[in-house]
């Protein structure tokens, strides 16, 4: 006598989006998007201010008492926020990461929902949130991919001065451009002071108009 089996139910498909490169996305992540959904009407005209700063770590003592205060306000438990928090630092930090423009960001966050009105809400609430904060997040990007490779100079300080006299001669009398650069090499900050004669100083004048964009080199 034949043993019935019982049919192989098929695997759900995995989901791919374009912020994952047409990777998997991580399982529940179509959870924490729903979970946003169910947030307070107020809550979610808020949720800029909830998740931006997590996308630069953790937040701080003050960012985290207006968090609470937030919550019992709305009556919302801190632990609901964890999910949505989660998903929409995954998907915003990813989509910076890979680049992604306004239309293919928004067509992400399509495949988080099935009814048409809880996909426009998603894309009313994350969008903007991501054009706000992408901007910042390329910037640290760019940042850290120079600074892993070497000196990366944060902030430049400058004055002339003149040089009058010396042990080595009188009458002198030559500007001399003094140039200190903040750099951060790793995880540590330092400092450097140059100093450049007219002629050096017109040298760095011609080489930085040479390399910026709108400059005579035409890059």
């Amino acid at each position: 006598m034949f043993e019935l089996k019982k049919p192989v139910e098929e695997a759900a498909p995995q989901l791919k989006l374009h912020c994952t490169r047409g990777e998997p996305a991580p399982e529940g992540l179509v959870a924490d998007a729903q979970a946003l959904l169910t947030l307070p009407e107020e809550v979610k005209r808020q949720f800029d201010q909830v998740l931006l700063p997590y996308l630069g770590g953790e937040p701080d003592e003050d960012q985290q008492a207006w968090l609470h205060e937030l919550c019992e306000k709305h009556g919302v438990e801190p632990a609901q926020l964890v999910g949505p928090i989660r998903g929409s630092r995954f998907l915003v930090t990813k989509a910076a990461q890979t680049a992604q423009s306004h239309e293919s960001f928004s067509e992400d966050l399509a495949h988080l929902a099935d009814d048409p009105r809880a996909i426009r809400e998603l894309i009313e609430i994350l969008v903007p949130l991501f054009e706000r904060a992408a901007p910042v997040l390329r910037t640290e990007i760019m940042e850290r991919t120079v600074a892993e490779h070497g000196r990366l100079v944060e902030a430049c300080h400058w004055r002339v001065d003149k040089i009058v006299n010396s042990e080595h001669g009188d009458g002198i009398n030559v500007p001399v451009a003094v140039l200190t650069f903040d750099y951060r090499e790793g995880p540590q900050s330092q400092s450097i002071t140059l100093q450049l004669l007219p002629e050096q100083l017109n040298e760095l004048k011609m080489a930085c108009t040479r390399m910026l964009p709108d400059g005579d080199g035409r890059s």
